[in-house]
């Protein structure tokens, strides 16, 4: 039925009829409540309206729905004589802030009251309307509302859910002038049909330079994102609070809210670089409570035990699904090769070096050496500890060094035989600065004109070499004894020059080591034991001796060995 059908089926049966309508505030509903009831007071103020039957006037009040589907509505309606009826139409906003009769959601007749006024009600009143959106409820008395007039529009003081006033229309709802008072007294009841409304996941987590996706189940009429988006899930790059609406196909509504927040990125505090002793190994640890782990060598838990060089890594991921992957590098540091030789001994006077070299970071010698070199030169027990840079420690054998006493500097006398050395455990004889092969006694007889000296060794392998000794000719004078040992043995007991009695002015002339004169005599007999000119006994030692012949023969000069 038409709005203009319906007026004039209301014409004929009421257009005798007076009736007044009482406002009323049109009750909105938070979500979740159900079938509110209102309990307007009596009206407090009144507008007198009279009641004409042009069918054409209409008073309409808006309101903005609270409540998505309308169960039951009800004005107030006071007769002046006898019961009256009223058409109650709820309207879309046409958008110009007037009732739009293109889109009538329910029409109503109520009958007033033959009472000083009272709430009529439609409890078979359906509706789904839109939360939020502008509707209108008009009131069709056929008749002029506004002027001098016979029935009462009510007024009331707790009318909250319009801002907007009283309007009306004189000329079937072309224009609607407002109407100085308060609204209409109209009664709205309905249900805010909501229904559960859960997004996945309840958490989302995004790891840094990533997205997460969640959403609500789909089937629903519509979505709607707070970020303008209208599909069922939605993928997001930023952590923040996202809200979605959906509606069914009963119109009902849900909202929902998620929080996305930063994932769990996997921690790793390790150096680009390890090094390990030979022998040893780098255990590496990440924390425990992350999902998933996997080494470069296979390993799946959060310790991997590392024994060889080379480049390692760890992939880690969190329960959000961000991954971390560190590497580093592992050195093995070999042991250092310590070679101090073997026990050895050496002889008093000797000295040994050793040089490690300098590529370690701490020494420790036996001998309390703080450096990469040490040298021997008494008897120890040698051993030595080196670190490198990652703290290897290498120890080194302990070698036994010993040092053996040297043998006194054999004498060498020249008999008629040849040369005799003084006592010692080894021999070996020179000629002229070399090696005289198998010269190894102890005497060397009949040598040749030369040069000699001798080389002893004692129980140790310790040597000492005698001074040289001149062999001369054999002629007569050429002879000179190279060493004499005055001690009453009977034995070489002085310096002796043979053929000396041919040279009856022959001269001796016996220097010391520091050039003074200790003896001299002339003619020489063959007859110095070793005592200084003055009478006092020399010292053992070596002496420079000068022989002058006079003009029969030069000057002879050499080194002779005083020993006792």
């Amino acid at each position: 039925m038409s709005i203009n059908d319906f007026r004039k089926a209301l014409a004929s049966r009421f257009q005798h009829l007076f009736f007044g309508i009482v406002w009323a505030g049109c009750m909105l509903f938070g979500v979740g409540l159900k079938a509110q009831v209102v309990d307007e007071s009596t009206p407090q103020d009144s507008i007198w309206v009279g009641v004409g039957a042009d069918s054409i006037d209409f008073v309409a009040q808006d309101f903005f729905a609270s409540v998505s589907r309308v169960r039951k509505i009800g004005v107030w309606l006071q007769a002046v004589a006898g019961s009256g009826e009223v058409s109650v139409i709820l309207a879309k906003d046409n958008g110009g802030n007037q009732p739009n009769f293109n889109f009538i959601l329910h029409e109503s007749t109520l009958i007033a009251p033959d009472t000083a006024g009272g709430w009529v009600w439609d409890s078979t009143f359906s509706a789904a309307l839109t939360v939020g959106e502008k509707y209108w409820i008009v009131i069709d008395g056929y008749s002029n509302l506004i002027g001098t007039g016979y029935s009462a529009v009510g007024t009331s003081n707790t009318f909250t859910s319009s801002t907007g006033p009283l309007r009306w229309s004189p000329d079937g709802g072309a224009t609607w002038p407002s109407v100085q008072g308060l609204p209409l007294a109209i009664h709205v009841e309905g249900d805010n049909c909501t229904f559960p409304l859960n997004i996945t996941p309840q958490q989302p987590q995004i790891c840094p330079g990533g997205t997460t996706t969640f959403g609500v189940p789909s089937g629903f009429v519509s979505y709607l994102w707070a970020t303008g988006q209208t599909s069922s899930t939605i993928t997001v790059s930023n952590t923040g609070i996202y809200n979605v609406t959906a509606v069914d196909a009963s119109n009902c509504i849900a909202v929902a809210a998620v929080v996305a927040i930063q994932g769990t990125v996997p921690y790793t505090s390790f150096q680009d670089t390890y090094e390990i002793c030979e022998g040893t190994y780098l255990e590496q640890t990440v924390l425990p409570f992350y999902t998933s782990y996997l080494w470069s060598d296979g390993e799946t838990s959060n310790v991997d035990t590392i024994y060889n060089g080379g480049i390692y890594w760890v992939s880690i991921t969190s329960n959000s699904n961000c991954v971390t992957v560190d590497s580093f590098e592992v050195i093995v540091r070999p042991y250092a090769d310590l070679d101090l030789g073997r026990d050895t001994t050496l002889c008093v006077g000797d000295t040994i070096l050793f040089d490690v070299g300098s590529g370690y970071a701490t020494y420790l010698w036996s001998t309390g050496n703080l450096g990469d070199k040490d040298t021997i030169v008494a008897n120890t027990n040698l051993w030595l500890i080196v670190s490198d840079s990652a703290g290897c420690i290498t120890f080194s054998d302990t070698v036994i060094y010993q040092f053996a006493p040297v043998p006194g500097r054999p004498i060498v006398q020249q008999l008629d035989d040849g040369l005799h050395a003084s006592f010692a455990n080894t021999y070996a004889w020179q000629f002229n600065g070399q090696p005289l092969l198998g010269a190894t006694g102890q005497d060397l007889l009949a040598p040749p004109p030369g040069v000699y000296s001798v080389v002893v060794g004692n129980a140790f392998g310790c040597t000492a070499e005698s001074d040289t000794v001149r062999v001369m000719d054999a002629t007569v004078g050429d002879f000179v004894s190279g060493g004499f040992s005055p001690n009453g043995d009977g034995r070489n007991e002085t310096f002796f020059v043979e053929g000396i009695d041919r040279y009856p002015g022959i001269q001796l002339i016996v220097l010391n080591r520091w050039g003074e004169e200790v003896y001299r005599a002339r003619p020489y007999k063959n007859d110095w034991d070793g005592h200084s000119k003055n009478g006092g006994e020399l010292p053992v030692g070596d002496y420079l001796y000068i022989l002058e012949f006079g003009q029969s023969r030069a000057t002879i000069k050499g080194t002779v060995i005083l020993s006792r």
